[in-house]
């Protein structure tokens, strides 16, 4: 019997691991993301695609004709006539009786 407790106490002893502290514990934080700095750099890269955007689209619309002043300006004489865009509001073009417009501005 007192075999068997000496190899009980061997065996309790072999699977024990012996641990000691290395450092004492500290608060948690967090390691990533850091969001401060990802929010920053958001922001920044944000701008800077903006603002690339803008003066992309600025200078490949910069020959676009708009409006009657910049064609006058491009082709040098004055422009004479225009067709009218389709939301006018002036009622000109649209088929049927409401939308038809006379000549003469007395006879209805």
């Amino acid at each position: 019997m007192a075999y068997h407790a000496a190899e009980t106490l061997d065996i309790d002893r072999a699977d024990r691991v012996r641990i000691r502290i290395l450092e004492d514990a500290r608060y948690g934080w967090v390691h990533w993301p850091k969001t401060n700095t990802l929010v920053l750099a958001g922001a920044v890269l944000g701008l800077l695609i903006g603002l690339v955007l803008a003066l992309g689209l600025e200078y490949l619309e910069s020959d676009v004709l708009r409006s009657l002043e910049d064609v006058e300006r491009h082709v040098g004489v004055p422009v004479l006539g225009s067709i009218p865009t389709k939301g006018s509001g002036d009622g000109a073009g649209r088929s049927g009786e409401r939308g038809r417009r006379s000549v003469v501005p007395w006879s209805r």
